[in-house]
């Protein structure tokens, strides 16, 4: 039965560096190591007091965003909002 494999913190920093090393080794500099993409078709709040009086509305048309990250330590982030809607029913003279 094998001791279990115990390292210090200097080791392990070792290892951790080595491991970066052989992955920027590994992938060349258009490589993308991130790609992400999001799209929310809408969304709709409405909150009302307990007597079901509104209170307050928020209705948000289509939101999408996206991010990319590159191994050259570059990224893109990208984000649109086709409309946003607030009602408040709260403060005085505001709707």
């Amino acid at each position: 039965n094998d001791a279990p494999i115990s390292l210090t913190v200097d080791e392990m920093k070792e290892l951790e560096e080595l491991a970066f090393k052989k992955a920027d080794a590994q992938l060349s500099k258009d490589s993308m190591l991130c790609d992400i993409n999001f799209t929310l078709g809408s969304f709709q709040v409405n909150l009302v007091r307990s007597t079901l009086q509104p209170l307050t509305s928020l209705e948000m048309g289509m939101v999408s965003t996206s991010f990319k990250a590159n191994a050259d330590g570059s990224f893109a982030f990208g984000l649109s909002l086709l409309s946003l809607e607030v009602l408040d029913n709260v403060t005085r003279n505001t709707f």
